[in-house]
């Protein structure tokens, strides 16, 4: 199984979709927690592979019409301030 990992925005109710499988979960997460164990602020890009590394899934999931791919996504982190 490869990974599903895929950011789609409906232009109609403005919502936007995070659709994962297992792996893409997993991604998600190891991102996450390296923000958490890092603790400053910081942030990351991920990009289709028609845009850049290819960490998102290049595949519309939602075949809705008013639905379209985020071919680029930049997930920011803020340290607490104490």
């Amino acid at each position: 199984m490869e990974k599903l990992l895929t950011f789609e925005f409906d232009n109609v109710t403005r919502e936007v979709e995070l659709i994962i499988n297992k792996i893409g979960a997993k991604y998600m997460i190891d991102i996450l927690e390296n923000f958490i164990n890092n603790d400053k602020n910081e942030h990351t890009h991920l990009f289709t592979k028609e845009w850049g590394k290819g960490d998102l899934s290049s595949e519309k999931q939602n075949l809705d019409e008013n639905v379209e791919l985020i071919n680029l996504v930049t997930v920011r982190y803020f340290k607490d301030d104490e």
